[in-house]
C-alpha cells in the first residue's frame, strides 16, 4: 500500500487497479478494456481520462499523463471529492440497511 501513496498518477488497465488509487485522491489513467472502466470513470467525472485500449497511442497517453502532472494538485483534489461523495452515499446506504 506503501508503494500506491507514493505515486503521483497511476495508469492501470484492470478496474480495481484505478478504483484503489482513485479512493485515495490519486489520479488514474484507466486504459478502458471493458465498458465497466468507462463507467467508472464517468462516475468519476473522469470520462476523460479512460482511453479505451483499442484507440490508446502513445502520444495520446503521453498528453494525458502530461496534463494530469502538470495539474496536479487540482487533480488531486477533484478525485478526493468525488472519493468522498462516494464514500458518504455508501455510509448513507449501510445505514439503512
Amino acid at each position: 500500500m506503501d508503494g500506491l501513496l507514493a505515486q503521483d498518477l497511476v495508469i492501470g488497465q484492470r478496474l480495481h487497479s484505478v478504483i484503489l488509487p482513485s479512493a485515495y485522491g490519486i489520479p488514474t489513467i484507466s486504459l478502458a478494456y471493458n465498458p465497466k472502466c468507462l463507467d467508472f470513470c464517468r462516475a468519476m467525472g473522469r470520462s476523460e481520462y479512460a482511453i479505451r485500449t483499442d484507440q490508446v497511442t502513445s502520444g495520446l497517453l503521453s498528453s494525458k499523463a502530461g496534463f494530469l502532472l502538470s495539474h496536479y494538485e487540482s487533480e488531486i483534489q477533484r478525485v478526493w471529492h468525488k472519493a468522498q461523495e462516494f464514500r458518504a452515499s455508501l455510509e448513507r446506504a449501510a445505514a439503512v440497511i
